[in-house]
């Protein structure tokens, strides 16, 4: 991997490492979601509302087992007011942070 320097020995663990970043990656949306409902003293059912979308979804963006894409995303990052803060260039850029 040319970005960290780490070696795989087969693709199986080079596609295990993905999978592993990946529930990082959705951990941290998660924990952020979850942290900004408490501040603003919200929960899921009003946070499903707000997106159009159902109590589900948020549920398992809570969980960190899905994530919300494109217009749904800016839109969480809206409804969060998460644009008020440092708002990094990507969502990678902030679950990397």
């Amino acid at each position: 991997n040319p970005e960290t320097g780490e070696q795989f020995k087969s693709q199986t663990e080079y596609l295990q490492h993905l999978a592993r970043q990946r529930v990082n990656q959705n951990k941290k949306l998660s924990d952020l979601i979850d942290n900004r409902l408490k501040e603003l003293g919200r929960n899921q059912s009003w946070l499903a509302e707000q997106l159009g979308v159902s109590k589900q979804a948020v549920s398992l963006y809570v969980q960190g087992k899905s994530k919300p894409k494109g217009e749904k995303l800016d839109k969480l990052f809206g409804v969060l007011n998460i644009n008020n803060m440092k708002l990094p260039k990507s969502l990678d850029d902030l679950l990397r942070g």
